[in-house]
């Protein structure tokens, strides 16, 4: 199968693709960008370094990096809320999140960890995902950095929740958003 040598292929030229109740779903662009209206990519991260203390804290002071000068970041789609340190998302579907963290100490830690935790069914109790390291300070300060990702499926939006905490062996800080940030990307429609 296939073309014959010589014969012209043809061409579909849409500009927008939608369903019958008239939602875009995909739009393309004159230099043939496409974008997906229902998509979600956002980011957070804190204003200034965190003083975390000992145990296990929830991270009460994530912010939106919508339109922040320092990093050039745009949200893309509708974007989640956050309130007390707990993200709401704006639709259900199959998401993604990457966690990255930068801890300083002046004492040796025998563990730093930080998790993304979700809440199913709006109930309060978490599930969660867990990364850990160490820090050394060699006499004076250390730095340590976590990475965390995972991906889960969220059938109902409305009851659904994403938080994440720190747990330390000692008091240390925890660094602000050009080095702590919680991305997330929505991937695709929710699975049933």
């Amino acid at each position: 199968f296939g073309r014959p040598p010589g014969s012209d292929m043809s061409n579909l030229l849409v500009q927008n693709i939608k369903h019958t109740n008239d939602t875009t779903a995909m739009t393309i662009s004159s230099t043939g960008e496409v974008e997906h209206p229902q998509m979600t990519i956002a980011m957070f991260g804190f204003t200034g370094d965190k003083s975390v203390s000992s145990g296990t804290n929830v991270n009460t002071h994530w912010v939106t990096m919508d339109g922040d000068s320092n990093l050039g970041f745009k949200p893309i789609g509708p974007q989640p809320t956050v309130s007390s340190g707990i993200i709401t998302l704006p639709s259900s579907g199959v998401w993604e999140f990457h966690l990255s963290a930068v801890f300083t100490s002046t004492s040796d830690q025998a563990y730093m960890g930080k998790s993304i935790e979700f809440d199913v069914g709006a109930n309060g109790s978490y599930e969660s995902c867990w990364a850990y390291t160490q820090c050394e300070n060699f006499g004076g300060t250390g730095y340590t950095t976590l990475h965390l990702s995972t991906i889960t499926n969220v059938a109902n939006a409305g009851a659904f929740a994403v938080r994440s905490q720190t747990d330390l062996a000692a008091a240390a800080t925890l660094r602000d958003k050009r080095f702590t940030r919680l991305i997330m990307k929505k991937l695709a429609p929710a699975q049933s």
